[in-house]
């Protein structure tokens, strides 16, 4: 396993979007369908650093923890019902580096802020 964290992106703020009728047709046909971060979903915006448990044999992530400009943790997924943010991305280790210019961590380091929520 790599244990790495790595900044936000940040998104652009001060675009003003207008809500057209289609957009409101299709967030009302898109509420019945189920969710994979329920009860996560709204906080993802006010994560400012992730950590990530990327398993390198699978080349794929296991474990991901969202934390706050306080560096509170806010979610870990998968947990409970949330299924995660990047865990269905096919990204590798090697392009988390190159875009997000990440940092390693240590397990204990990673699993520390895992069990802070609960």
């Amino acid at each position: 396993m790599k244990y790495f964290k790595f900044s936000q992106p940040k998104k652009k703020l001060g675009v003003n979007k207008k809500e057209t009728i289609i957009s409101k047709i299709l967030n009302f046909a898109f509420s019945f369908i189920p969710k994979a971060n329920p009860k996560y979903d709204k906080l993802i915006q006010f994560v400012d650093v992730w950590y990530i448990e990327y398993d390198d044999v699978n080349e794929c992530i296991e474990k991901e923890i969202g934390l706050n400009e306080n560096y509170q943790v806010i979610l870990k997924m998968p947990f409970q019902n949330e299924y995660g943010y990047w865990l269905d991305t096919d990204m590798k280790f090697e392009d988390f580096q190159n875009r997000f210019g990440i940092e390693k961590i240590d397990e204990p380091e990673f699993f520390k802020k895992w069990n802070e929520l609960e």
